[in-house]
């Protein structure tokens, strides 16, 4: 892991890992099958819902800084935004165009729907690294650990529990086993014991495979619990 704190790093693989599997499921499609595409079309929605509210936290909490400290860049950031945000709205009218589509038009709807998201995707991907490789170093070297996981807090308390639940199902399975285990500490660490339940019971146990689970529990066993 990162020796530096990374607000950006768990968040982003679950983008990623979100995205990608839409991106297969939609070049798969058989959009002859109303009731299977209903569901990878509310799917969808599910994923954009997400990721536009994972762009408003950045905008509120973390974009608003990096302006103060590295304009041209916080611009950039924030161009890139605005981009992914009418790409939104886009995506939207596509996906009701393939839900209202019969026939061949259906076939042919949904095709362009998977072009669009595919280009989503690709600039989605060259955006999360830009912040990454070039906004987290910024971060870095201007505030602490304790400072950058403030922000983070700020963010995450911002959440309703149920979406963060549905951030975690992307989080926990595109996050490395280590990474698994941390984050859950965390929260075993910081959170009421009811809240730490549902994440373990509704996010983790729903998103890993057996073995991915057996993992976890294993981990969190070597580590004390929480007082």
């Amino acid at each position: 892991m990162s020796e530096r704190h990374d607000f950006y790093r768990h968040i982003h693989k679950g983008l990623r890992l979100g995205g990608a599997r839409l991106l297969v499921r939609l070049g798969q499609a058989d959009w002859a099958q109303p009731a299977a595409s209903a569901e990878l079309l509310a799917d969808l929605r599910g994923h954009l819902a997400l990721a536009r509210k994972h762009l408003e936290h950045e905008d509120a909490e973390i974009n608003v800084i990096m302006r103060t400290k590295a304009l041209d860049l916080g611009l950039r950031l924030d161009h890139d935004h605005a981009d992914h945000f009418a790409a939104f709205g886009r995506l939207e009218a596509a996906i009701k165009a393939t839900e209202q589509a019969a026939g061949i038009e259906r076939e042919r709807a949904g095709h362009r729907l998977y072009l669009a998201f595919s280009r989503h995707v690709g600039e989605d991907l060259l955006h999360m690294a830009r912040e990454e490789e070039e906004a987290m170093p910024v971060f870095q070297a201007r505030y602490d650990d304790g400072e950058l996981q403030a922000i983070e807090n700020r963010i995450k308390g911002s959440i309703p529990l149920d979406e963060l639940i549905a951030y975690f199902r992307l989080i926990l399975p595109g996050c490395a086993p280590a990474e698994r285990v941390a984050l859950l500490a965390d929260i075993r660490a910081g959170a009421p014991a009811e809240v730490y339940a549902i994440v373990e019971a509704q996010a983790a146990r729903v998103a890993l495979d057996d073995g991915e689970w057996r993992a976890l529990q294993a981990g969190l066993a070597q580590l004390p619990a929480a007082a």
